[in-house]
């Protein structure tokens, strides 16, 4: 009988180790895997700083704002504006914003009581020379209507923003806002008129009036299409704009904004006073109606004697624009400068001597199978610590830099699958600065840690929070060389 219970016990010693075995394995699968799911769950990347190209899209009303003598000015409905801009922003709120913009501006005059002359001399009177005064919208007849002339004019304007971008965006939807000036270039303009210009011709020497004379005095075409010459229009138009509107996020790196646009020209956009003519009367379509007859080609109200004062363009309306993040993200920054100013690297194990506990060398009692399964969580646990850095900078322990950076996450998972192990969260901080305020700094790191395993699920009671100031400075090896940097920080170490 006893031998057959030696034998029991010596198969019990001789399995539990291939147990241990398989168990370390299936829970190092098991923590890989939870931490594989919990570096997935990571929040997505921000992109709140940093390079932004646009992409938009409007449309509204606009204007080229003056005086007609003898009719009016109006808007020109359904002008639009196109924009690529590009915007680096230096903080998460505001950006400098330019690029390229496209808009046309319009407007629509009527001449409908307009009463002017002009003296020219007439080359068909050879034998007698005479002056006389061309007059628009002059009655000739009784029962000749008065002149009814409506245009419709564009400028295509290239556009040059310079500008401040503000935005907000708590979340997926936020506010976006612009303002500056633009530097315009007016690249082309064109003109549609219809209607009648009834004109007469008054000879000052003989005092008669004439009208309907083939070749002198008539009306003119009805649709008349032509380009505005744009030689003698002011080259560089600077204007304020605004825009403001909603941002909503579709991707970490795209958003898309609907926002109202508005914008007011600062100076003169019309030709000078001395280079404007006199309203013509003959046109591209019949220029023989009056070539003999002093008068000038028509080109447009814009640029004409018919316009006083100076031309404003303005415009407003609705802009539908996309907005793509380029370059690094937030994260990747952040990264970045913590390496330029992070300490040596400093693993948590790197002072504590013989942590890796062989559980198959301890003593075993073959019905305590619980004890086995913590005793390899333990060693799971060290294998994990033993690859991770938590550290400070100088005087900080409200942010630790853990790496890698899901650390917390999977020593938190095996506590909470393992409620009965305990660990020691120990506080260092360099000989910088007095006894107690080393003891204070060291405590509040370990104590910064140990929360964040708390939110994570961890028991208060699972941990010792202790604080050793400066006593415990860190020692690579056998090296006797300190590194103060590498003083600043936190060790977790598993207790039995």
């Amino acid at each position: 009988m006893k031998k057959n219970i030696v034998c029991l016990l010596f198969a019990g010693l001789v399995a539990f180790p291939a147990t241990i075995s398989a168990d370390d394995e299936n829970i190092q699968a098991t923590a890989n895997t939870e931490v594989q799911e919990e570096t997935a769950a990571q929040p997505a990347e921000h992109y709140t700083t940093g390079h932004v190209i646009s992409a938009g899209f409007g449309f509204g009303m606009s204007g080229i704002d003056y005086n007609v003598i003898g009719g009016t000015n109006g808007i020109h409905f359904a002008d639009f504006v196109a924009d690529i801009r590009y915007t680096y922003y230096f903080f998460n709120w505001m950006g400098f914003t330019t690029g390229i913009d496209f808009s046309t501006f319009g407007a629509v005059d009527r001449i409908n009581d307009v009463r002017y002359s002009w003296a020219a001399n007439d080359p068909t009177m050879k034998l007698n020379p005479q002056t006389y005064t061309h007059i628009l919208n002059f009655a000739g007849a009784e029962n000749e209507p008065q002149s009814t002339w409506k245009e419709a004019q564009q400028l295509y304007m290239l556009e040059i923003p310079l500008a401040l971008s503000f935005k907000y965006q708590p979340k997926k939807v936020g506010f976006l806002g612009t303002a500056g000036f633009k530097l315009g270039f007016p690249v082309g303009g064109k003109f549609n008129a219809n209607g009648t210009l009834n004109h007469v011709g008054h000879v000052d020497a003989i005092n008669c009036t004439f009208s309907d004379v083939q070749g002198h005095f008539g009306k003119t075409e009805e649709n008349v299409n032509g380009k505005i010459d744009m030689k003698n229009v002011t080259p560089v138009s600077c204007e304020l704009f605004a825009e403001a509107g909603a941002m909503f996020e579709v991707h970490p790196r795209i958003n898309l904004s609907v926002s109202l646009y508005a914008g007011v020209g600062l100076n003169d956009m019309n030709i000078a006073p001395e280079k404007r003519e006199v309203l013509g009367f003959m046109t591209e379509a019949n220029q023989t109606l009056t070539q003999n007859s002093g008068m000038n080609m028509y080109q447009g109200i814009l640029g004409t004697k018919a316009i006083d004062g100076v031309a404003r363009p303005w415009n407003f309306g609705i802009k539908i624009a996309a907005h793509f993040n380029v370059g690094k993200s937030d994260e990747q920054r952040a990264k970045e400068r913590a390496a330029k100013l992070a300490p040596a690297v400093v693993y948590v194990h790197d002072t504590v001597d013989n942590i890796i506990r062989d559980t198959v060398k301890q003593e075993i009692v073959v019905r305590d199978t619980v004890k086995i399964i913590e005793q390899v969580a333990v060693k799971q646990l060290d294998e994990v610590l033993k690859k991770s850095i938590i550290y400070f900078r100088v005087n900080d322990y409200s942010n630790p830099i853990i790496e890698p950076a899901y650390m917390l996450d999977s020593v938190a998972s095996i506590m909470r699958r393992h409620p009965s192990m305990r660990i020691s969260v120990e506080g260092h901080a360099s000989k910088d600065g007095s006894v107690e305020t080393n003891k204070r700094l060291a405590k509040n790191r370990a104590q910064a840690v140990a929360f964040e395993l708390q939110i994570k699920g961890v028991k208060k009671e699972q941990m010792d929070v202790t604080s050793y100031g400066a006593d415990h400075p860190y020692r690579y090896g056998d090296s006797a060389a300190n590194d103060p940097n590498k003083d600043r920080r936190v060790e977790i170490i598993p207790l039995q």
